[in-house]
């Protein structure tokens, strides 16, 4: 009987393959998939046949149906991880190329779609979640196709974390993300020194609160945010701005940090990516949106020197030990609350202006300045060309094979023909010679 797979693979057959479906995080309630959603927008506005799907439980959803704004959307009852999307059979047989914002899909649709010659399975990530990634995750984290970076830097730099693996290789291609096209400074609109902070999640905190609250992670946040830290900042014309990141949403009641902090939206936090003036986190890829408007971001990570936290992990390892590394490629890198405190005082006292070189060190990240979706439609497009091209090639190449074997059988035949052919001219000049033979035999017995 036929499976579900074998059933849209037939239809595929008779389809053509032009439709783009994309996704932000399928399992996740609260993050914002600005890159996936500015890229469907982006493919609408172009008359590009597209989809897109979102979990009936994500934020975006209930935002959507208010505006009434369902169109070509596909939302799913569930988060991705079961075959649901699968239901979706002629949307799939149409696909050309499944973009996703993050790997959290079901593995068996993930490989099938992989595995597919005329389709593209593209990673839509960049910056340090990509590096996160490549550094220690990627020996689980399911391949692709292509891989979205923002420069030439970044893709050497994500490629050499990368262990080698046959699917690897020529992964990345430069484009940059959707959400930079709307990236712009609007900091002068606001008279204060606003600072957006955002720290990044540690999967090892899901364990219970006991497991967070021992953590240096939590301690050393805990006393960042003291009362005497809040007021060093007032005291020199600064305002926080802290964004819980998405994964700790769930958990906003594990995370009362003292009436001196309140926590933003989710939705708000694209509004003070463009208004406030610099970024504090730990190793957040929001930092590259400042960087984008050439805005001060500060590095500090709380738990690089915590006894519980193993180096070694998947997960939490990877992320410290690359955000780790980012000193070797970005600047302000600050190793205590103290100094970190310090230097965003000073940095306020000039109007969080970003030094030239530093400008610079930030430029070397992004290839592009505008029309980040086009650039990734591009990069999408040529390498299905390519891959129909090989294809075509590949096909060419066994027709050829094919053809030379047939030539070589055929010549082969007309070879033993030949042979034969002279067989049977032997056989008969025998034949007459020996019935010559036998006339003369029989005229001599005769005249005796």
């Amino acid at each position: 009987m036929m499976n579900r797979y074998e059933y849209i693979e037939r239809l595929r057959e008779k389809c053509p393959h032009d439709l783009y479906v994309v996704t932000g995080q399928l399992n996740s309630r609260t993050n914002d998939p600005i890159d996936s959603w500015t890229f469907f927008q982006w493919l609408q506005r172009n008359d590009i046949p597209s989809k897109y799907v979102i979990w009936k439980e994500h934020f975006l959803y209930q935002q959507l149906v208010k505006e009434d704004a369902l169109k070509d959307v596909i939302v799913l009852n569930g988060n991705g991880e079961d075959e649901e999307l699968l239901e979706h059979d002629v949307v799939l047989a149409r696909c050309c190329a499944f973009v996703q914002e993050n790997a959290a899909m079901n593995r068996g649709i993930h490989d099938w779609l992989y595995q597919l010659d005329d389709c593209r399975l593209v990673f839509l990530q960049h910056g340090i979640a990509a590096i996160n990634i490549s550094e220690l995750t990627w020996r689980y984290f399911p391949p692709f196709n292509d891989m979205n970076v923002s420069s030439k830097r970044e893709k050497e730099l994500v490629e050499s974390l990368m262990p080698k693996q046959p699917w690897s290789k020529d992964l990345c291609f430069v484009a940059g993300l959707p959400r930079f096209d709307q990236c712009r400074d609007l900091s002068f609109e606001l008279d204060d020194n606003y600072v957006f902070v955002m720290f990044t999640w540690r999967s090892s905190l899901e364990k219970g609160i006991d497991n967070i609250h021992r953590s240096l992670y939590w301690q050393n946040l805990i006393k960042f945010f003291s009362k005497e830290n809040i007021q060093r900042f007032r005291d020199n014309g600064i305002k926080l701005i802290v964004a819980l990141h998405h994964h700790i949403q769930n958990r906003v009641a594990d995370f009362n940090l003292g009436e001196n902090v309140k926590f933003i939206r989710q939705e708000e936090i694209k509004y003070w990516v463009c208004h406030a003036k610099a970024c504090i986190t730990d190793c957040s890829s929001i930092s590259f949106d400042f960087m984008f408007q050439h805005k001060p971001t500060f590095y500090w990570i709380p738990d690089k020197d915590d006894p519980y936290l193993d180096m070694n992990d998947a997960d939490d390892g990877a992320k410290v030990q690359a955000a780790l590394g980012l000193q070797h490629h970005f600047y302000n890198i600050c190793k205590t609350p103290d100094e970190l405190i310090a230097m965003t005082c000073q940095y306020a006292k000039h109007h969080f202006q970003l030094e030239a070189e530093k400008c610079a060190i930030a430029d070397s990240f992004f290839k592009y300045r505008s029309d980040f979706s086009f650039h990734i439609y591009y990069q999408i497009e040529q390498r299905l060309m390519l891959a129909e091209r090989k294809k075509s090639s590949d096909l060419s190449s066994q027709l050829k094979q094919a053809t030379e074997m047939i030539l070589q059988k055929e010549g082969h035949i007309q070879r033993l023909n030949k042979k034969k052919a002279v067989h049977l001219r032997v056989i008969r000049l025998l034949a007459y010679l020996s019935a010559l033979l036998l006339i003369a035999l029989l005229y001599s017995l005769f005249a005796v």
